[in-house]
């Protein structure tokens, strides 16, 4: 930014050339010199008049009373003019530092889209290679069966026409099938931050939204032990919304532009549920323990269906009894089926699995979900895992009132979450490194990597790029901080070369 300075003009210059000059004359006395007070008061710089009365004098200092004044005038007018140089400077370095954030926005974009590409290319890769494997292996079994176990080969010219009519139509039997839900209550599936985030909300839900637990109540059979629970229930929604102001002001987690419409559909799914748990603690903060004690125990217990949840229940003294036990078992259930769903929804193929993801991430069109019949290519599916889906989906509704609309809106989020989760693998989760040091072995050996992005864990797959193009294979067994230590588990060749600072991706699946 160019800033141009008028400078003096002829008169200023007419008038400031005596001040000049005498400092010219006096240039080599520094500002710092003893002797300059000395030649002040001597009048060096400010001469006596020539005619030596008094009206000379009132004069001469009258005229020097004037200089100064317009000598500071001026000062100050060029003080003005390098003031407003300095506000025009700072407001461009303001201007700057906008656009430098703006700049480290887009490269952040770009930076978590380059991860995303990074990270399905590796999947991709990975996936082929299985791939590759599997078709080679039944080739290899293909060709030993034709060399050892065939004799000769006899063509048969198909039919052209079928030799029987009115045929009796077959129907194919499939192997046992296990129930789903016992199945996933005997097992142990990890659950995705999203989906968890999707269980706690789960737990501060309305009792009057499942009919299972609506019964706990009843194990409340005095007004007094009800209202107890509406005291403890009211000062801890007094603390949670003032913490919940404290969060709000300390600032919110901003979300980066060109994430993928998978992930915000499942933040935006996640938001506006946080909003109405808000909302409820909000109002049980101001809860009227007064009007509530003029109730009979009949109308607390409606009031507690219709405001109180289960982690309530348990908060407020209700946890001595074995119903309440009971409660906390039925919503563990609830979220370990949930999670068991997100499982199974994995082993749907990847084209399928992403047509799902593309019809249901459209946030503003509500989702019915009872029904996964209603998925694109669903008939393509087998029928063992078409019917382990649709089992857990139907035990799932079938927990909450299918009269209450909002309690149905849950579920289908709930589910909804699930399939997009099993569906896409979000760019906050994505895990990438690389290799500190260069490194030459062979399959069982060890490698020490450093995390760029991301939390590992143990058993996370690990793909790292050689210097040739080609891949190893490994899987994480130790980490400390930043640093984790991986075994070679699968190499293309038999021995593998990796640079200082090959990229490496975890898989977390």
């Amino acid at each position: 930014m160019l800033v141009r300075l008028k400078g003096l003009s002829s008169e200023e210059q007419q008038a400031l050339g005596p001040a000049f000059q005498v400092l010219l004359d006096h240039r080599e006395c520094p500002l710092d010199d003893p002797g300059l007070p000395l030649l002040v008061t001597a009048g060096i710089f400010d001469p006596d008049p020539s005619v030596f009365d008094e009206a000379a004098y009132l004069s001469s200092g009258v005229t020097a009373l004037e200089s100064a004044v317009g000598i500071l005038r001026r000062i100050e007018a060029r003080i003005l003019d390098y003031r407003t140089v300095r506000d025009k400077c700072l407001k461009c370095l303001e201007e700057l530092k906008g656009i430098a954030d703006q700049w480290a926005q887009a490269l952040k974009v770009v930076d978590d889209e380059l991860a995303e590409r990074r990270h399905d290319l590796v999947v991709a890769r990975s996936l082929l290679e299985e791939e590759t494997a599997r078709v080679e292996a039944v080739n290899r079994r293909r060709r030993e069966i034709l060399e050892n176990h065939v004799p000769f080969v006899v063509y048969a010219r198909p039919r052209r026409s079928s030799v029987t009519q009115n045929s009796v139509p077959r129907l194919s039997l499939h192997g046992l099938w296990k129930p789903p839900v016992p199945a996933c209550l005997e097992e142990d599936h990890p659950a995705p931050e999203e989906l968890e985030a999707m269980f706690a909300h789960l737990r501060a839900l309305p009792l009057a939204w499942f009919p299972s637990l609506q019964k706990l109540l009843n194990h409340l059979d005095r007004p007094q032990r009800i209202l107890d629970v509406f005291k403890v229930v009211r000062n801890r929604a007094q603390a949670m919304v003032s913490d919940t102001q404290e969060a709000d002001t300390n600032g919110k987690e901003m979300t980066p532009f060109g994430v993928v419409s998978f992930q915000k559909t499942v933040k935006a799914i996640s938001e506006s549920h946080s909003k109405a748990v808000r909302t409820r603690w909000e109002k049980k903060a101001l809860l009227d323990l007064g009007a509530l004690q003029r109730l009979s125990w009949k109308g607390l217990k409606e009031e507690a269906q219709n405001i109180l949840s289960v982690e309530d229940l348990l908060s407020g003294g209700l946890g001595r009894f074995q119903a309440a036990r009971q409660a906390s078992q039925e919503v563990q259930d609830m979220e370990d089926v949930a999670a068991c769903l997100y499982a199974r929804a994995d082993r749907v193929p990847a084209a399928v699995r992403l047509e799902w993801a593309q019809r249901i991430s459209r946030y503003d069109e509500p989702a019915d979900l009872r029904r996964l019949s209603v998925l694109p290519r669903w008939s393509e599916l087998s029928m063992e895992l078409r019917k382990d889906l649709q089992g857990l989906a139907d035990w799932l509704f079938a927990k909450v009132d299918p009269g209450i609309p909002e309690a149905v809106d849950f579920m289908n989020d709930l589910v909804r979450v699930a399939l997009l989760l099993a569906s896409h693998a979000p760019v906050g989760r994505i895990v990438s490194g690389h290799a500190p040091a260069p490194a030459t072995g062979r399959t069982g050996d060890w490698l020490d990597l450093v995390i760029e992005k991301g939390l590992a864990r143990i058993g996370m797959q690990v793909s790292i790029e050689e210097a040739a193009g080609s891949t190893v294979q490994a899987v994480v067994e130790d980490m400390s901080g930043t640093e984790v230590r991986v075994r070679v588990t699968r190499t293309e060749k038999a021995t593998f070369h990796i640079l200082a600072g090959a990229k490496a991706t975890f898989l977390g699946r």
